[in-house]
């Protein structure tokens, strides 16, 4: 069925119970990609172009860089995340 998400594999248990963790530096690209889809197709968000999202790992090894681009270049978030 189109649209339907099963939180534990193909297992069909409604009442799974979605695991929460703390968001690494691999999550980057999967939730840009989620909040663009929302700027794209609803009126959820403000925004009306989809941004880009980078981030560079400090040389500490312990936190990260993030920050975000509009659609002209302009710098539009600008963050450091502790590394777990």
């Amino acid at each position: 069925m189109r649209g339907r998400v099963s939180l534990r594999g193909d297992s069909g248990d409604h009442d799974a119970v979605p695991t929460v963790r703390p968001a690494v530096e691999a999550d980057l690209a999967a939730l840009t990609e989620i909040y663009n889809h929302y700027v794209l197709h609803t009126p959820i968000t403000f925004d009306l172009h989809p941004f880009r999202v980078n981030g560079q790992v400090q040389p500490d090894g312990k936190s990260i860089k993030l920050w975000a681009q509009d659609h002209e270049g302009w710098l539009t978030m600008d963050a450091v995340a502790t590394l777990r």
